[in-house]
Formats: C-alpha cells, sequence, structure tokens
C-alpha cells in the first residue's frame, strides 16, 4: 500500500468556542455565550482540508483515552484523515477559543497528553513513507514533544520526504525547522522574524490576509487576491485551511500559482463559519477561481 502523500505531526486538540461581547474581559466578569461549537483545532485543520482536497493524509499525535479524544478521532475519520498512528492515553487537548465576532481571539489551553509524542511516535509515522512531512511551530511547545519535533529533519531526509513548516507565532524557537523545509509557510509578521533562517531554495509562501498572499521560489514571484466574503463568522483555521489546501494541490501536481489560488479562496471561504464543517467542498473553490 502507497504511503501517505502528507504526514501531518499534528498538535491536534479539541476547540470549545464561545462567543464574548468585547475585549479585553475584566477580572471578575461573568459572561454567557450565545452558542458554542466544539470541533477539532489546530493541525486538525490542515490535516482535514488537505484530505477533503484530495491528498493522503495521516496524523501522528498523542490523544487522551477519553470522550474528547473519541470525538477528535471519529471527526477526523469522518474528514478522510488516517488516525492509525495517533497514540492514546491520558486526557485529551482542549482549547478555549474565545471571539468577539469582529476578527479578534483569545486562547487559552491545555497540551493534555498531546505534548507527550516521543521521537518512538515519529519513526513508526515516517516508516509509512510520506512524501511530505508537514510540522507546524505550535508542535515546540511542550516537552518531550519539542525534543521529538526537532529531529523531524533527519527522519525526512532518511526517508526522501521533503519538510513543510508553518512556524506561527513560534517562530523563534521554529529555527531549525525554517531552516531544513523545502516549503515554508508563514505571514507577514513571522516572515520578519524567520528570513534569516530560510533555506535559499526554498518555497516561501507568505499569507496576506484580505490582500491575499503571495509565493517566491527563486527569482519568481507569484501573488493572488483574497476573496470577498461578506460577513465572515470566524477566523480561526483559516491559516491551516490555506496551508492544508496549499499543499494538497502542490502534491498532487498543480503549479505554485495553481496552488496559491485555490488555498487562497478555500481560507476566505472557511470564514463563513466554525470548525471542521466550514472547511469548503472542492467544488465551490473550483466554481469560484472560474468565475
Amino acid at each position: 500500500m502507497a504511503g501517505p502523500d502528507l504526514l501531518v505531526v499534528s498538535d491536534c486538540v479539541m476547540d470549545v468556542h464561545l462567543r464574548v461581547g468585547s475585549f479585553p474581559i475584566p477580572a471578575g466578569a461573568v459572561e454567557a455565550s450565545p452558542d458554542y461549537v466544539i470541533s477539532p483545532g489546530g493541525s486538525c485543520y490542515l490535516a482535514a482540508a488537505a484530505a477533503k482536497f484530495g491528498a493522503r493524509v495521516e496524523v501522528v499525535d498523542v490523544v487522551g483515552d477519553d470522550a474528547l479524544g473519541s470525538q477528535l478521532l471519529s471527526e477526523m475519520e469522518r474528514a478522510g484523515v488516517s488516525m492509525r498512528r495517533v497514540r492514546r492515553f491520558g486526557s485529551t487537548g482542549i482549547v478555549a477559543v474565545l471571539e468577539d465576532g469582529r476578527g479578534r481571539s483569545t486562547f487559552i489551553g491545555s497540551w493534555g497528553s498531546g505534548s507527550q509524542l516521543t521521537r518512538s511516535d515519529l519513526e513508526r509515522a515516517v516508516d509509512d513513507g510520506p512524501r511530505m512531512i508537514y510540522v507546524s511551530g505550535y508542535s515546540l511547545l511542550g516537552s518531550p514533544r519539542r525534543e521529538a519535533v526537532e529531529s523531524v529533519p533527519m527522519l525526512a531526509r532518511e526517508a526522501g520526504a521533503s519538510v513543510a513548516v508553518d512556524p506561527g507565532p513560534v517562530t523563534g524557537s521554529s529555527a531549525q525547522l525554517i531552516g531544513a523545509a523545502e516549503v515554508v509557510l508563514l505571514n507577514e509578521e513571522e516572515l520578519q522574524r524567520s528570513l534569516p533562517d530560510l533555506k535559499p531554495y526554498a518555497l516561501l509562501v507568505v499569507k496576506m490576509g484580505p490582500r491575499g498572499a503571495r509565493a517566491h521560489h527563486g527569482q519568481q514571484r507569484i501573488e493572488v487576491p483574497a476573496i470577498r466574503v461578506d460577513n465572515p463568522v470566524s477566523e480561526v483555521g483559516a491559516g491551516e485551511v490555506f496551508d492544508g489546501v496549499f499543499l494538497a494541490k502542490l502534491l498532487s501536481g498543480s503549479d505554485v500559482g495553481e496552488a496559491l489560488r485555490w488555498a487562497a479562496a478555500a481560507a476566505g471561504l472557511k470564514l463563513r463559519g466554525i470548525g471542521l464543517d466550514s472547511i469548503p467542498d472542492p467544488r465551490e473553490v473550483e466554481e469560484i477561481l472560474g468565475r
């Protein structure tokens, strides 16, 4: 059996989305959210988006042997993602996502058993023969997970796999991974902190929010606009959806420009909702791009 196109070294947690009136929330305040959504978050968004857009995706992670862990696995498997390399024990990581409905959010969470990912977990997953290994900077938070994730470049070389990295806000701690990556995906603020660590031949993808996205590869520069979305609901997970769709299209043989257009459109459409169900259908993205 062929190995996965994409192995996601995951930071999967269960997100609990709650709406607040405004920020900052003063100490002692009591608020009641009008509704809530519980859904897999973190790199689960990326894995589900990549699978939805045609990639064979496998996740390596540790989740709890509890009801939340069972829900996370069930939703991801339903999304077409292989979770056979997910080890279970203890409690599942959880994040309270507080959003004000105007694009601002705050996250408060716990890794749970997710911080216990080991190099042995990664070695077993890499033995499946992935074409590409994706790592998020969030995976460097917590030990022994950090030490395990730092071994990804060496394991990838031994397996003949390429490495894709999105450092997120943990840019400084991601220098070793950024320096080993063939594909680096980040926003403009993260780019400024990461420039000294980039390989000169890396494919650099810069997410620019409402201004779209651009890619740099050698002397080539490609820029695409964002799509307009009226009344966006939540920005949480849009960056991961962008990454997942971009990598899926790249792995399917699309050129960088086409992958960039699909990713920007998919990330824009994701703004309309919350959770994995907000990942758009490829046919909808294709329709928008064909207009």
